[in-house]
C-alpha cells in the first residue's frame, strides 16, 4: 500500500540566509524598463515598476516506498510593487476590486480563438493559456501582465507546448481591451492587481471549433 507523502516546511539557517540574500538582490534593482524584446511580460510603454523581493522556500516530502527525504527548493517570482513610484495594491488589500475583469477574459478568449481553432485536442486533454497578474491603472488601462505561453495540458502524462505563438497578439489584444473600472481604496481610485487567470480556462478545440469553461476561481 502507498502511503500519502508528508510534507512540512524546513526553517532552517541556511534558508533564512538565502531570502535575505534574494532580498537583498531585488532591492537593489529598483525599477524595471520596458522591455519590447521580452516576450513574456509586458509593461505599458509609460510605465516603469518596482518588484518586491522573490520569495524562496524548502520543503522535505518523504519517499513512501524507502523512506529517504526528498529536498525540494521552490522560488516565487517576485510580484509588481510599485509603478511610477506608486503603490500597486493586491487584491485583498484594496476597498473595491477592478470591475469587468470577465468582460476581458471573454473578450481575450473569443480573440484568441480565431488563431486556436487550428489546433486539435485529444479526449484527455485541454489547452491551457498562461496569463496572469494583470495590473490595471486608475484609469481602468491594463499596465502589465504577465504571459509565459500556451500548452497541451493532458489529465495524464507530460505538459507540452502548443506550436502557436500568441505574444504579439495578445499584446495587440490588451492595447484595445473592453473599458474596465479601476479599483478604489478608501473612495480614490489606485492601480492594482486583478483577478485574470486565462489557466482557468479549459479549452478545446474540435473540428475548428474552440470552446472554454472556467475551472474554480483563484482569489
Amino acid at each position: 500500500m502507498i502511503m500519502n507523502n508528508k510534507l512540512f516546511s524546513l526553517n532552517t539557517v541556511i534558508i533564512v540566509a538565502a531570502t535575505m540574500l534574494l532580498n537583498g538582490t531585488a532591492s537593489a534593482q529598483t525599477y524595471v524598463k520596458y522591455k519590447p524584446n521580452n516576450n513574456w511580460q509586458y509593461v505599458h510603454k509609460d510605465y516603469k515598476l518596482k518588484f518586491g523581493p522573490a520569495k524562496k522556500d524548502t520543503t522535505i516530502s518523504i519517499d513512501p516506498v524507502n523512506g529517504d527525504e526528498i529536498l525540494k527548493e521552490t522560488t516565487t517570482d517576485p510580484f509588481v510593487i510599485m509603478a511610477n513610484d506608486q503603490k500597486v495594491y493586491s487584491i485583498d488589500e484594496v476597498s473595491s476590486p477592478v470591475e469587468n475583469c470577465d468582460r476581458l477574459e471573454k473578450y481575450l478568449l473569443k480573440e484568441l480563438s480565431k488563431t486556436l481553432k487550428i489546433l486539435h485536442t485529444q479526449d484527455d486533454e485541454m489547452i491551457n493559456i498562461d496569463l496572469s497578474r494583470v495590473v490595471v491603472n486608475e484609469q481602468g488601462k491594463v499596465i502589465y501582465y504577465e504571459y509565459e505561453g500556451v500548452y497541451y495540458k493532458p489529465k495524464r502524462g507530460y505538459i507540452s507546448s502548443v506550436p502557436i505563438d500568441l505574444t504579439n497578439k495578445v499584446t495587440k489584444l490588451m492595447k484595445k481591451h473592453p473599458k474596465l473600472k479601476p479599483a478604489t481604496v478608501n473612495g480614490e481610485k489606485v492601480i492594482a492587481y486583478t483577478n485574470i487567470w486565462l489557466s482557468e480556462y479549459k479549452i478545446t478545440v474540435k473540428d475548428n471549433k474552440v470552446s472554454y469553461n472556467i475551472e474554480q476561481k483563484k482569489m
